[in-house]
């Protein structure tokens, strides 16, 4: 895990980027944007501090669904996805917590399409 610092306005996830690694933020203020085929902003919000994010392209094994940005001079703390994969087999109980907040995040966003 290595500690990583963003200046406002600097993108830590490309939607569409085809990597895996794993974040928490710790410190300052972080924005997901969808953003579709057309170029139009589709959907977006807040990520809050210690949620972590980028865990369905690590399960999945798909690329980035959204953009992810600093809105402030922020801190994450990054698990490398060859790193994870090392300690989900020392500790499988973190396969279930990230499962568990992919999940829970796809419930969110079905019951904001639904209330839409």
């Amino acid at each position: 895990m290595f500690d990583l610092r963003l200046d406002p306005g600097e993108v830590i996830i490309w939607q569409g980027d085809h990597q895996n690694d794993v974040y928490i933020p710790v410190e300052g203020a972080l924005r997901w944007e969808v953003v579709g085929r057309d170029g139009q902003l589709r959907n977006s919000g807040a990520i809050a501090i210690g949620e972590v994010f980028g865990e369905m392209s690590f399960l999945t094994e798909t690329p980035r669904n959204a953009t992810v940005r600093a809105l402030e001079a922020s801190r994450c703390l990054v698990l490398k996805s060859s790193e994870l994969n090392i300690l989900i087999h020392e500790y499988p109980a973190i396969i279930k917590k990230l499962a568990s907040v992919m999940v829970l995040r796809l419930a969110r966003a079905n019951v904001a399409r639904v209330q839409d």
